[in-house]
């Protein structure tokens, strides 16, 4: 048949069962037709193309030729002359359920468009979906055309023959006659009232098909039961009755011929009683349908072979209707999306269908016009680069990827008439690959922590052993968390261990509760490896290779289990030499990977873990024997640097002392010789000032030598107390105004402040806006104002000092914090630049204070120092 089935059927099997179908229907002589549930033809035979080209009044209406809606314009009659209308087709009656064969398969009266006529017998059954919904019809056309001519002549014949009985022998000859020229073979026998039943006549033909010459069947006697089939044998005896009651009969039987051979008849016979004797004269034709029949066989036999074949194909296999619509899927399907669950799943419409199995593609919904259903039953063939995968909800929950491929079905009219998609499960090869997918990165990612260093690490001074240990500890807790997130494990954990004792040292652990954490490195540091390995795992372990423990036959007593049943454990192996162990909770590892994977796994990855600990270890032996040179090297440097500073910032005051007490002393000797216009005093006392200031630049930097050493040895202590920061900040611009004549201190106070109050150490809090406002003076031209400025927030006061000297640039804003920096190249208006000591002790003074402090400057754009203090606001 033309039918449109390569597409949906993907083995060579189905094909080829396929093609047999095709050429068996093909050699059939009667047609054979397939209707859909309006009546449509889907598909056809040639034979049945040529009777239905016949009827229809142009070639393209063939395809609705058989439609009850066209039984009234055909003017199609049944065998008794009634027209048929739309509800007495045999088309209809096949699709509401009814089986026409045998004596049931009416014969129809068709008009022909070259004005003939055509009789056809229309025998078939119903199709039905495994839902015993009625999805269609079989219909077989057997052209009649030449039977019922015959048939209509030998009753023309009969009716004559009892008219004129005695022209009755001459028409039996002539009917004879006619029937030996015929294919089908005839006979006439006489039926007498008591039931005898007298031969009249047979043709050859008769003798041909039964095997039986006429005189044997009349000894075997004619309706003999023997004759026929066991199953059939009630079927004679109701064509006996029949003939009796006067009725035209026609049966399908199995006639047993004189070889033995079973052959399947057509038997029809017409009485005609003699209103003289009584008798009935019958006459009938028997036609031999036994190719027809093993036809109908072989074709049952190969549906069968399709549906078997269909229910068995792993792949779920669902086909369609146009309208998108199940009409048949087979058990793979089923199980595959658990549509049982759902009683009407398969009548729902096709949106609601995807909306129920959630239907997506990478995450995102699939529209409906993406779905593989609607692409396929708008012509696209799936297959090959077409072919999709998607991600579905079965109706059970799970979450399933399947791979779609299908084509449409057409009918003859190449018009879309359904569609076949085959689903195929990836889920399994779909977790796999993305499995695979994420052991692949993890394992890069572990490989990148071989190769990347860690040697920008700073160590705290004398803690060489304790930075390498920290250190350790931070790059393998990055390579446990991969761990933890390749395996899916709820907890790890990495243990070093002493080559000789075995004894175990916690190095990182992860996913434990907090208190059992705790517990983890307390009591790992005094495990061995004996109390939580039998000997032969130890043995295992020792030698390279991962083992699963089972923490309920742990050879230690009472050791702890922290909540975990078994675990996964790899050592830490490199050459011959057991570094460690590296320990996964195996549930949950054993949901990602079956167990023989997860071992190899953790295997590979202990060992990368290995040679992690080990070049760390290597790397920050060679990090700490840099440091110490390196801190060797700096603190030479900044000794070198401080003696130098100290010499030159504590000789030039004590030279400036001892110039003022030289010249004081050279003017009191020689007072009496000073001239009258002169002042010796007034010069004296200059002197005296000079020598005054000196000796206070001399304490300073005294001062700050030893508050550096306090605050090294964390002994700078404050004398705190409630106090207005207005008066602490006046009294000292008061008192560096009063030594500064030249230069021009604004205070800016707050709008309406006239306190602002702070717990606060008033001598430190003095020395820090003291510092503040001598670099000032310092690093500004003289005839430019130095401002002081507050700025309230919330809960912190902040003071600032301005100035309009050179700036700072950016790079070096930070660095002006720190112990013995000095800026470079920096122009010094008044006094000596210092030891470099005096920001850093006011950050120091500062943060004891519980405050910030900070610069803002641009070269050239002069500079703002400012610091925090929390206010007393209670």
């Amino acid at each position: 048949m033309r039918h449109r089935l390569d597409a949906a059927i993907s083995s060579s099997a189905e094909i080829q069962h396929l093609n047999k179908l095709e050429t068996l229907l093909e050699a059939i002589p009667d047609g054979v037709v397939k209707v859909d549930t309006a009546g449509r033809l889907q598909s056809t035979n040639e034979a049945a193309q040529r009777l239905l080209v016949r009827i229809a009044s142009d070639a393209s209406e063939a395809k609705d030729i058989l439609r009850p809606v066209r039984a009234t314009s055909l003017r199609a009659r049944d065998i008794q002359g009634h027209l048929l209308t739309a509800d007495t087709t045999p088309i209809t009656r096949m699709l509401r359920g009814e089986t026409l064969s045998g004596q049931h398969a009416p014969i129809i009266h068709f008009p022909t468009r070259d004005g003939q006529e055509l009789y056809l017998q229309i025998s078939g059954a119903p199709l039905q979906n495994e839902f015993a919904q009625t999805v269609g019809a079989v219909a077989i056309l057997r052209d009649m055309t030449e039977y019922m001519q015959r048939r209509r002549y030998l009753e023309e014949m009969l009716l004559q023959g009892a008219i004129e009985q005695r022209r009755l022998r001459a028409r039996e000859e002539r009917a004879r006659h006619i029937s030996a020229l015929v294919a089908d073979s005839s006979y006439s026998y006489q039926l007498r009232v008591d039931g005898d039943i007298k031969r009249e006549w047979t043709t050859d033909t008769f003798s041909r098909i039964t095997g039986y010459m006429p005189e044997e069947i009349d000894r075997l006697g004619w309706l003999n039961p023997v004759l026929y089939h066991v199953d059939d044998q009630p079927a004679v005896q109701a064509r006996r009755e029949a003939l009796l009651a006067g009725a035209s009969d026609v049966r399908e039987w199995r006639f047993i011929t004189r070889n033995g051979e079973m052959r399947w008849l057509r038997d029809s016979c017409h009485p005609a009683r003699d209103q003289v004797s009584g008798f009935f004269h019958v006459y009938g034709a028997v036609h031999d349908i036994t190719s027809h029949k093993e036809a109908e066989e072989q074709i049952y036999q190969l549906s069968q072979q399709l549906s078997v074949t269909f229910a068995a194909i792993t792949d779920g296999v669902v086909v369609y209707d146009r309208d998108g619509r199940i009409l048949q899927v087979n058990q793979a399907a089923r199980e595959l999306g658990a549509f049982d669950l759902i009683a009407n799943f398969s009548t729902l419409p096709l949106a609601e269908r995807i909306q129920l199995v959630q239907m997506r593609s990478d995450q995102q919904a699939l529209p409906l016009e993406r779905a593989p259903f609607y692409r396929v039953l708008h012509g696209e063939i799936l297959r090959g680069p077409q072919v999709e995968d998607i991600f579905i909800t079965a109706l059970d929950g799970r979450q399933l990827c399947l791979n779609v491929s299908g084509a449409p079905i057409r009918n003859l009219a190449d018009e879309i008439i359904g569609a076949v998609l085959i689903f195929r499960d990836m889920t399994v090869r779909r977790r796999q690959e993305l499995r695979t997918q994420h052991a692949l990165d993890a394992l890069l990612a572990m490989a990148e922590a071989l190769v990347h260093s860690t040697e920008q690490v700073t160590f705290p001074d004398n803690m060489a052993d304790q930075a390498a240990y920290i250190s350790r500890q931070e790059a393998v807790q990055h390579l446990l968390s991969l761990t933890r997130d390749l395996l899916g494990a709820r907890a790890a954990c990495i243990v070093t261990m002493e080559p000789e004792a075995h004894r175990l040292a916690p190095v990182a652990v992860m996913g434990l509760p907090g208190e059992q954490e705790e517990r983890f490195w307390a009591d790992m540091s005094r495990a061995h490896l004996h109390d939580y390995f039998q000997p032969e795992l130890c043995e295992l372990l020792l030698a390279g290779e991962p083992v699963l423990l089972d923490m309920a036959e742990l050879p230690g007593i009472n050791m702890p289990t922290y909540g975990m049943l078994q675990m996964l454990v790899a050592p830490l192996h490199i050459g011959e030499q057991c570094l460690g162990l590296l320990a996964v909770d195996a549930p949950s590892v054993e949901q990602e990977y079956p167990l023989h994977e997860a071992l190899v796994l953790l295997k590979v990855i202990g060992k990368l873990t290995a040679l992690v600990i080990e070049r760390e270890r290597l790397i920050h032996e060679r990090i700490i024997a840099q440091a110490r040179a390196l801190a060797e090297s700096e603190a030479n440097r900044q000794k070198d640097e401080f003696l130098r500073l100290a010499s030159h910032e504590l000789r030039t005051p004590l030279a400036t002392i001892r110039a003022s007490l030289q010249f004081t002393r050279r003017k009191l000797n020689h007072l009496q010789e000073q001239t009258a216009q002169e002042d010796p005093l007034e010069r004296l006392e200059e002197m005296l000032n000079r020598g005054e200031r000196q000796v206070a630049v001399e304490s300073r930097l005294i001062g700050d030598l030893l508050d550096v050493s306090r605050i090294q040895e964390d002994r700078l202590e404050l004398q705190s107390k409630l106090c207005n920061l207005l008066d602490v900040v006046r009294n000292v611009v008061a008192d560096l105004q009063a030594g500064n004549m030249l230069r021009t201190i604004r205070v800016i106070v707050p709008e309406g402040e006239d306190m602002i109050p702070v717990v606060a150490d008033v001598e430190r809090i003095g020395q820090v806006l003291t510092n503040y406002l001598n670099n000032a003076i310092k690093y500004s031209p003289v005839d430019k104002a130095i401002k002081v400025y507050f700025e309230l927030e919330e809960t912190v006061v902040r003071v600032a000092v301005c100035d309009d000297g050179p700036g700072l640039a950016q790079e070096v804003q930070t660095k002006v914090w720190e112990r013995f920096y000095q800026v470079p190249n920096r122009i010094v208006y008044s006094g000596s630049s210092g030891l470099g000591l005096g920001l850093y002790i006011c950050q120091k003074i500062i943060r004891q204070h519980y405050g910030q402090v900070g610069v803002k400057s641009s070269p050239g754009q002069g500079a703002t120092f400012w610091f925090t203090l929390p206010l007393a606001l209670s």
